[in-house]
Parts: C-alpha cells; structure tokens; sequence
C-alpha cells in the first residue's frame, strides 16, 4: 500500500511538472466547443471489479455539465448501476480537473452523490456514493473527446434481511470497486 501511494505521488507531481512546461509552449488548443467554456455533456460506461458479495458490476453515466475555463468542468449526473441483479440510480455531482491544452489531456476526477435502489423486494436501501479517479483524454476533433479512465467506486447499500417470525436482521453491504470507464466528451 506504501509503495502505491508512493507511485501515486510521483505520477500527480510528474504530470504537473509537465503541464507546467507544456503550459510555456505555444500548443495548439483543443476545447469543448471551440471555447474556453460551454455546455457539455459526457456519456460513459464502465466495468466495474466489486471487493465483495457481487463477482462484476457495470454501470452507465450520463453527466451533463459546463466548461469552466481549459481546466475545469462542473456537473451533475445520474447512472444506473448493476450489481448482479441489484439496481441503483445513484444522482451525483462531477467535478473534473484537465491538466493540460493538448490532443492528449490527462485529468483527475471526483463524483459524489446518493445511491437510490431499484428494487421490486425493496429489501435494499439507498446510501452514499463516492467515486474518484483519473484518466486521459483524447480530442478526436476539435469538440469531440474519448475518455478512458481508472476508478475506485464506493457504493453503501443497506439490505434488510428480515426473515419471517424472527427478529429483524439488517446490514450495510459497503460495495468498493475498481472499475474502467470510457465514454465520450462533446
């Protein structure tokens, strides 16, 4: 676990050291809608590993949002997600940081939000969500991206395990995943 963190550190201060001297270089701009803020929408799909109960996940984004400046995006969502035969919608807000101006964008992530259950038992309840990340982008044209990124998902599910005539049995399911996304940018 060291070692990782330890990577980490020197991956996020390498790609700063570099977005510092590309910053310096006249580079071609590549930004949603030929400016340097606007409306944008980013479809995804990913694949996800759970850490327990469930053997694969996978879930759908639809975030919609706005282009603060070259740098920053600011949105909100929703996804369905599945967990085995266990449904969530969770609603959240997106937030994401692009490091550089270039054809290849590398960039840090956060969602956070409320996991709601999609259940004919309704045996499941809702929980938090949260769910950061980094990933590269890369500009097919000058309003047009593919996003490839690497996730941790966090997803708290209480499940009531009531058996009849006996006491009331419920549980926190605290789902972690690693899971891969793609989706596109315009």
């Amino acid at each position: 676990m060291q070692r990782l963190s330890t990577f980490m550190v020197a991956l996020l201060l390498g790609v700063l050291m570099f977005s510092a001297v590309d910053g310096q270089a006249q580079v071609k701009r590549y930004r949603v809608g030929y400016k340097d803020n606007g409306f944008s929408m980013i479809p995804e799909a990913a694949l996800l590993v759970p850490s327990n109960t469930y053997p694969f996940a996978a879930n759908i984004n639809l975030i919609a949002g706005y282009q603060v400046n070259a740098h920053f995006f600011v949105g909100g969502g929703a996804s369905i997600d599945a967990y085995g035969s266990d449904l969530y919608v969770p609603v959240f807000a997106d937030v994401r940081y692009f490091f550089l101006e270039g054809k290849f964008t590398p960039y840090a992530f956060l969602d956070a939000g409320y996991g709601l259950p999609v259940d004919a038992n309704l045996r499941l309840g809702a929980g938090p969500m949260i769910n950061p990340g980094f990933g590269i982008k890369y500009f097919l044209t000058r309003t047009t991206a593919v996003n490839l990124s690497l996730a941790y998902r966090y997803q708290s599910m209480p499940v009531d395990l009531t058996v009849p005539d006996a006491s009331v049995a419920a549980r926190t399911n605290y789902i972690q995943s690693l899971g891969v996304r793609v989706g596109l940018q315009f």
